[in-house]
């Protein structure tokens, strides 16, 4: 019950999704100011907390208006409260309180002529179930009525008719007794009861004179009283011979059950006092019980004390009440009771009802049904709590524990649900329904029923003959177990013939922490006697093999030699008899000398902890607790067989079979085991950081003494199962969240902790609210006090109020459906992932081949060369490229090339260009294959070049940050042939003489310069405007005198202007005086796009024209760094032995006008003609 409070604040919170227009809703908080007991300085914490839930959970959206009354504890306060209320606020929504019941009739009256709905926390008076006169009430506090149900419920188990009720005079206890009398009252045939009203302030005489007469009338007596007198009843009861076998009392107890109370009730205070009538008070006490309500969880309780004086400190609401003081034991009904109105009122908006109609509201809160801190609320169909009840019972060692849980049903014609979880003893220890006294002694009250003489007779035969028959057939019945348990033994069915175990090639799955090792062999029909179960590497924790057609799995026992001794063969025979569908089967052993092993069964799925540490494995909420369930199964199994105890409990040790169900293993064989050697598994559990991981499920008691003295206890056993509950609900690792800490760190915490402080894991607070119940086993589990932990049997009742209704195979059905879709996951999820590694292959295969091309291929289809009768070659390399290597190492080199040309790829990736390759420093591009292009190839190579190159001069060498990195460029347009070359990575290329010619028009370029062929240039006059200057006719290697181009810069202009070129030659007329003209119509919007390039370097003093015969040396531009000249400056020179010219559009100009032509193409404003005369 642990963490419940947190998980339905939480759930509260989710369920809520109004996002309707939102109202103020009017709410009158009903509270005593001065009672003791519950008043509203102590309520007012869960109030608020319960109102900021509201706000951001049921009712979102909407606001509140709080206002306080003090209703007192009387009818007169009640009344004042409502109307003084009702005065000022007449559109009130809700009455919340108040909780005593003599102010809530009142109130609920008035409300009910109101039509007001009223919600009660308390207020439990059996009057108030009168729906006719209290039409708008709700109560949250099961009403008195209980207590008659429980007793009616006991009259069923226990086939009891005859009561006697003895009751206090005081208010509370005349309130109960009045209660149970109501209730009984509906069934006069099925119960007869007798009613004895004492006095609180009772003298012993009259307690005694009391108690003659309820002798005279019953044998089963409930006491209302108060638990303070309780003792001194008990001490007159047994002074009068009424506490033996023949009478049972059962104490009405009605205060709640908080922690004060059951700090008095269990344990043995109710009857200790260290006094001289301690030792009769034990004894008359057998007889008596305490029937109580079930409620809040202690720690709950403390949890939620702490959360509603946080929300009185902070809530915006705190203005309008009283200070809060220290919740009482009444705080969480208030605020189960505040959470039902809200979801309630809830449904009725999105009914489109009104929420401040007590009528419909009443009606729709019966029989409600939710869960609450306070454990689930259901509400009959009169509007009121149904009431759970737990009754304690005295142990053999003098404490009160919980022994029956009673869940009341909501028809009082069936019969109750009761669970026990500690066993029931009356007077005379006997346990169980059966063993129950007689609601009448066989000869009746006086012995009306038969004489005295016959009595006696028949109460000295009837034991003597039964016990005489019990006796002989006790010694006959163990006689013949021991023999036949003795031949049982001797057969020694256990023993396996190594011979008959085959290996096989099917492995246990690697645990993630090495729990399990797995051997492979190549050949699988090898016997384990021939191979044995040991490689020459080192031993195996287990393998599998082939037992008489079945899997097994096979673990060495590190002894050379076994002496069978008679402990051994009981324990052998005993482990081998062992059954049960949470435990592994244990199959038998080998005990031939040099070759011991153990078969267990072989559950296919691996260990539970490779399940947990499987993210491909869904595992929903009751998949967790069902795990954790199986093991606590197995695990009670164990402790309920000559076994005793697991010993070696853990996670690796808990493997799960193919129908998905989780079963114990490696467990008991300690007189078998004993003495075997420490071996090492492998190089990798042979390190301290495995070895104190191994630790992590040894309690802390276990941590104090060495390995070789551990034995093993059942608290160690629950220590252990609370760390594997930890890794099933959190699928991770005991200590994950100490990420920080070292295996050896941990365990040293460990063993510095005491009882008042200690290390443990950590449940995160989703976990707690998602498994409260299954959270607060573990913490109580791995408590530091062996004797604090809850035991096997404890811990199988609160898993199974965890666990749903359904049965085995309905979960398997589940299971099986929640398998399948999985897979289904699995399968999509794996297709997703193949289709987008088809598309990164894909995306990398275009990368390094042209896509039709790369289609082709994928096709098997062979590529055939392709012709193209025009293209665009670009080829660029980096000037001084040798020297920079020289004083660069290799890795900076490729890192320098690799930050480059990842620049120069994505300048290409705006361009219809394909990348050829790059070869060192070369850089390879063509347009117009493998995709044809049509004349756009020369634009499309010519517009990448210069972005390139634009690109450089922002360039810096990441190894050498003040070097100026400069590259050559020669671009040219001819016929070229395509093809892809070799099987292993086939290369696409190109051949013909234009590569040729191309990586020639780079040879012959200058450092940051686009030189280009005579065609080339062509093609750029026809589809672009570019600024062109003409170098004239170069002697190129190998092809002789060519006229050779550089590329300056691209002319842009808007969609609105036009640039017309008309070229005047000198030769058309000798005597205009060698003047030409070039006209350009210029649209008022034009621009000339600025580039850096606004001077023409002087540079081809180093490439020999057709005049000069000097060969030329391409080496000798390495140094033409220098005579570059800085492209920010204004000024143009011209060629010493030949002119520069600009082309623009074909029209060629001097090039010590081009600035100013340049200038006037930039001037956007000019809309009248710019004449430049050369």
């Amino acid at each position: 019950m642990r963490c419940r409070f947190t998980c339905w604040i939480f759930l509260y919170i989710l369920d809520s999704e109004i996002q309707v227009y939102g109202r103020l809703f009017n709410i009158g908080f009903f509270a005593p100011r001065d009672e003791d007991w519950v008043a509203a300085s102590s309520s007012v914490g869960a109030f608020l907390l319960a109102l900021g839930h509201t706000e951001s959970g049921p009712l979102a959206g909407h606001t509140f208006n709080i206002t306080w009354m003090d209703s007192q504890c009387s009818s007169k306060g009640g009344v004042i409260a409502a109307s003084d209320l009702h005065a000022v606020l007449p559109n009130i929504d809700v009455f919340i309180g108040p909780p005593c019941s003599s102010a809530m009739r009142p109130v609920a009256q008035l409300a009910s002529h109101w039509s007001i709905p009223v919600f009660g926390w308390v207020s439990s008076d059996t009057d108030l179930e009168d729906k006719r006169i209290y039409s708008t009430l709700v109560r949250l506090l099961g009403p008195l009525k209980g207590f008659g149900s429980i007793v009616l419920s006991m009259s069923r188990l226990f086939l009891w008719q005859t009561f006697a009720i003895i009751e206090s005079d005081n208010y509370i206890d005349e309130a109960v007794a009045a209660a149970i009398k109501t209730t009984l009252d509906l069934f006069p045939g099925a119960v007869k009861y007798e009613k004895f009203v004492v006095s609180a302030s009772s003298t012993n005489e009259q307690k005694q004179s009391t108690l003659l007469k309820v002798r005279a009338k019953a044998r089963i007596i409930l006491f209302a009283l108060s638990w303070f007198d309780i003792r001194d009843w008990v001490l007159e009861a047994y002074n009068l011979g009424m506490t033996s076998e023949e009478y049972a009392y059962f104490v009405i107890e009605d205060n709640l059950y908080n922690i004060n109370n059951m700090n008095y009730l269990i344990g043995d205070r109710i009857w200790k006092r260290n006094d001289v009538n301690d030792a009769k008070a034990r004894e008359g006490f057998k007889a008596v019980s305490h029937i109580i309500q079930d409620n809040i969880d202690p720690y709950e309780m403390l949890e939620f004390v702490n959360s509603a004086g946080n929300a009185s400190k902070t809530s915006p609401y705190k203005s309008q009440l009283p200070a809060a003081t220290q919740s009482d034991s009444y705080a969480p009904y208030l605020y189960d009771c505040v959470m039902t109105w809200a979801n309630i009122a809830r449904e009725a908006i999105d009914s489109g009802m009104d929420p401040s109609n007590g009528t419909y509201m009443q009606n729709r809160a019966r029989d409600y049904h939710n869960s609450g801190i306070t454990g689930d609320i259901v509400l009959d169909a009169n509007a009121d709590r149904v009431t759970h009840f737990k009754i304690l019972n005295m142990q053999p060692n003098g404490r009160y524990e919980i022994s029956y849980q009673v869940m009341t049903p909501t028809n009082s014609t069936q019969m109750p649900n009761v669970t026990s979880s500690k066993p029931f003893y009356w007077a005379d220890g006997s346990t169980g329904f059966d063993n129950a006294p007689d609601d009448v002694p066989m000869c009746g009250f006086s012995n009306e029923k038969c004489k005295e003489d016959e009595y006696r007779t028949i109460k000295i035969a009837i034991p003597s003959v039964g016990a005489a028959i019990l006796a002989l057939l006790f010694i006959i019945s163990v006689l013949v177990t021991r023999k036949m348990k003795r031949l049982r033994i001797q057969s020694m069915p256990w023993k396996l013939n190594p011979e008959e175990l085959i290996d096989s090639q099917t492995n246990i799955p690697r645990s993630t922490f090495q729990s399990i090792m797995s051997i492979h062999d190549n050949d699988s029909q090898v016997t384990l006697t021939q191979k044995g179960l040991f490689s020459d590497k080192g031993y195996t924790f287990a393998k599998v093999a082939n037992y008489r057609g079945s899997q097994v799995a096979v673990k060495a026992i590190h002894k050379d030699v076994i002496h069978m001794t008679k402990d051994i063969l009981i324990e052998l025979h005993t482990m081998h008899s062992m059954k049960h569908v949470h435990v592994c089967y244990f199959v038998g052993a080998s005990v031939e000398p040099n070759n011991i092993f153990v078969c267990w069964e072989y559950c296919s799925k691996g260990s539970l902890q490779d399940v947990l540490w499987n993210d491909n494995i869904k595992l929903d909420k009751n998949f967790k607790i069902s795990l954790a369930f199986d093991v606590i199964k197995g695990l009670e199994y164990i402790h309920n067989t000559s076994i005793g105890y697991h010993g070696n409990l853990k996670s690796s040790n808990c493997v799960i079979d193919s129908y998905l169900s989780c079963k114990l293993t490696d467990f008991g064989l300690r007189h078998f085991r004993k003495g075997e050697a420490q071996v090492l598994e492998d190089e990798f559990t042979n390190t301290e950081h495995v070895k104190y991981k191994e630790l992590f499920w040894t309690p802390p008691e276990d941590l104090a003494i060495s390995l070789d003295e551990k034995t093993g206890t059942k608290p160690s056993d629950m220590y252990a199962c609370g760390i594997i509950i930890k890794e099933i609900l959190c699928r991770n690792g005991p200590y994950t969240e100490f990420e920080e800490l070292t295996p050896k760190e941990i365990i040293n915490k460990i063993r510095e902790g005491s009882d008042k402080e200690f290390f443990r894991p950590l449940l995160p607070v989703e976990v707690r609210k998602e498994f409260p119940k299954c959270s607060s086993l573990a913490i109580k589990l791995w408590n530091e006090l062996p004797e604090t932990r809850p035991t096997v049997a404890e811990a199988h009742k609160i898993m199974k109020r965890c666990s749903s209704n359904t049965t085995v195979v309905d979960n398997m059905i589940n299971t099986l459906e929640k398998y399948a879709n999985n897979l289904e996951d699995i399968v999509i999820d794996r297709t997703k992932q193949l289709a987008e590694e088809k598309t990164r292959s894909e995306a990398l295969l275009y990368r390094m081949l042209p896509r039709d091309v790369a289609e082709d291929l994928k096709k098997g289809i062979s590529v055939k060369a392709e012709s193209f009768d025009s293209v665009t070659i670009y080829f660029s390399d980096i000037v001084s490229f040798t020297s920079l290597c020289a004083r660069s190492t290799p890795y900076q080199v490729v890192d320098m090339l690799n930050a480059l040309y990842t620049i120069f790829d994505a300048k290409i990736s705006k361009h219809d260009v394909y990348k050829v390759e790059t070869i060192g420093d070369a850089y390879m591009l063509v347009s117009g294959l493998p995709k044809k292009n049509g004349e756009k190839h020369a634009q499309e190579i010519a517009n990448c070049a210069l972005e390139i190159r634009n690109a450089v001069l922002d360039f810096k060498v990441p190894h050498v940050p003040e070097y100026s990195l400069k590259i050559r460029i020669g671009l040219h347009t001819g016929p070229a042939v395509a093809g892809v070359v070799g099987l292993t990575m086939p290369r696409y290329c190109l051949f013909g003489d234009t590569v040729n010619t191309a990586s020639r028009m780079e040879s012959n370029s200058l450092p940051m310069m686009i030189n280009m062929s005579e065609s080339t240039f062509q093609l750029l006059q026809q589809t672009g405007s570019y600024l062109i200057q003409s170098r004239g006719q170069i002697d190129v290697k190998g092809k002789g005198c060519m006229n050779l181009y550089f590329l300056n810069e691209k002319v842009r202009r808007n969609n609105n202007s036009s640039i017309e070129t008309r070229v005047i030659s000198t030769q058309d007329d000798p005597a205009r005086n060698h003047k030409k003209t070039i006209k350009h119509s210029i649209g008022e919007n034009t621009r000339h796009t600025p580039n850096k390039y606004r001077s023409i370097p002087n540079n081809d003093d180093n490439i020999p024209n057709c005049d000069d015969k000097t060969p030329y040396n391409h080496d000798n531009t390495q140094n033409d760094d220098d005579n570059i000249r800085n492209y920010d400056d204004k000024t143009l020179k011209n060629d010493d032995t030949r002119s520069n010219h600009c082309q623009l559009n074909g029209g060629v100009v001097d090039g010590g006008d081009v600035e100013e032509l340049l200038s006037s193409i930039s001037d956007g404003e000019r809309s009248t003609p710019v004449v430049v005369e050369i």
